[in-house]
């Protein structure tokens, strides 16, 4: 009787999954040196267009310090920030 109901709940949470797509491209140059890989970017992170850009999210804050470099744009400003970020890669 267990597997019954472990099949059914596995059936229903099978029914409830959606396909989400990955809407942003990877960023490397010729020169690329490092791989940085992460899961899903976040819904901020594709409402605001880039990889980490949800305000809370440690990954931009972490990299200023490691590299002593200091962003000019908040992760909310847009594209401003993206090709700030691009630019940085």
């Amino acid at each position: 009787m267990k597997k019954t109901k472990t099949k059914t709940k596995t059936k229903k949470k099978n029914e409830d999954l959606k396909k989400v797509t990955h809407p942003f491209s990877p960023v490397y140059t010729g020169t690329s040196k490092i791989l940085i890989l992460g899961s899903m970017p976040s819904p901020a992170s594709f409402s605001n267009g880039f990889y980490y850009m949800h305000p809370l999210n440690r990954f931009w804050p972490t990299m200023e310090k490691i590299f002593d470099h200091k962003f000019n744009y908040k992760n909310k400003e847009g594209e401003k920030a993206i090709e700030e970020r691009k630019n940085f890669y």
